[in-house]
């Protein structure tokens, strides 16, 4: 990125010929013509991937990242070994001991209305407790909003499916 913003302030990178509609942040659609050093830039891959949406299993003991310092296995070091695109945006997150399909896209605004809770998709979780019980009083305790290491989560609505 920085090598990028390097070369728009020298003035080599050019959109539709403008040196000056060539800047940082700005909006280029798919019949712009890009240049560098007056090379265009091969944006046909990109275009064709353009508002993809992947879905992909989380394994458990992976984390939902592009790197993690303690060298820990990533779903995103999975997916650029599967020859996906590098530039893939989780729509959420699964815990590192969690597993399950994760929502994948090109378009950033796509999952920002996913995500944000004004955007108003109904989530649907299924999650199977390893060891305790699931109790009326656990349900009810989510419905109200719970506070997890001092952040705040909206109350959920849970309904067992099935009880052992």
């Amino acid at each position: 990125r920085r090598q990028a913003e390097r070369l728009i302030a020298a003035g080599v990178v050019r959109v539709n010929g403008s040196a000056e509609a060539a800047r940082v942040n700005a909006n280029v659609g798919p019949d712009d013509v890009v240049t560098v050093h007056d090379r265009p830039l091969q944006l046909d891959a990109a275009r064709k991937l353009a508002g993809s949406v992947f879905l992909c299993y989380k394994l458990r003991n992976e984390l939902v990242t592009y790197s993690d310092p303690q060298g820990r296995p990533t779903l995103f070091d999975r997916i650029e070994a599967m020859g996906l695109p590098k530039n893939l945006i989780a729509v959420g997150r699964l815990d590192f001991k969690s597993e399950g399909l994760i929502l994948l896209t090109t378009d950033g605004r796509f999952a920002r209305e996913l995500e944000h809770p004004d955007g108003g998709f109904v989530r649907t979780y299924r999650a199977r407790l390893e060891r305790g019980a699931f109790t009326d009083r656990a349900a009810q305790r989510l419905a109200a909003g719970v506070a997890v290491d001092g952040e705040r989560f909206r109350p959920i609505l849970v309904k067992a499916l099935q009880r052992e």
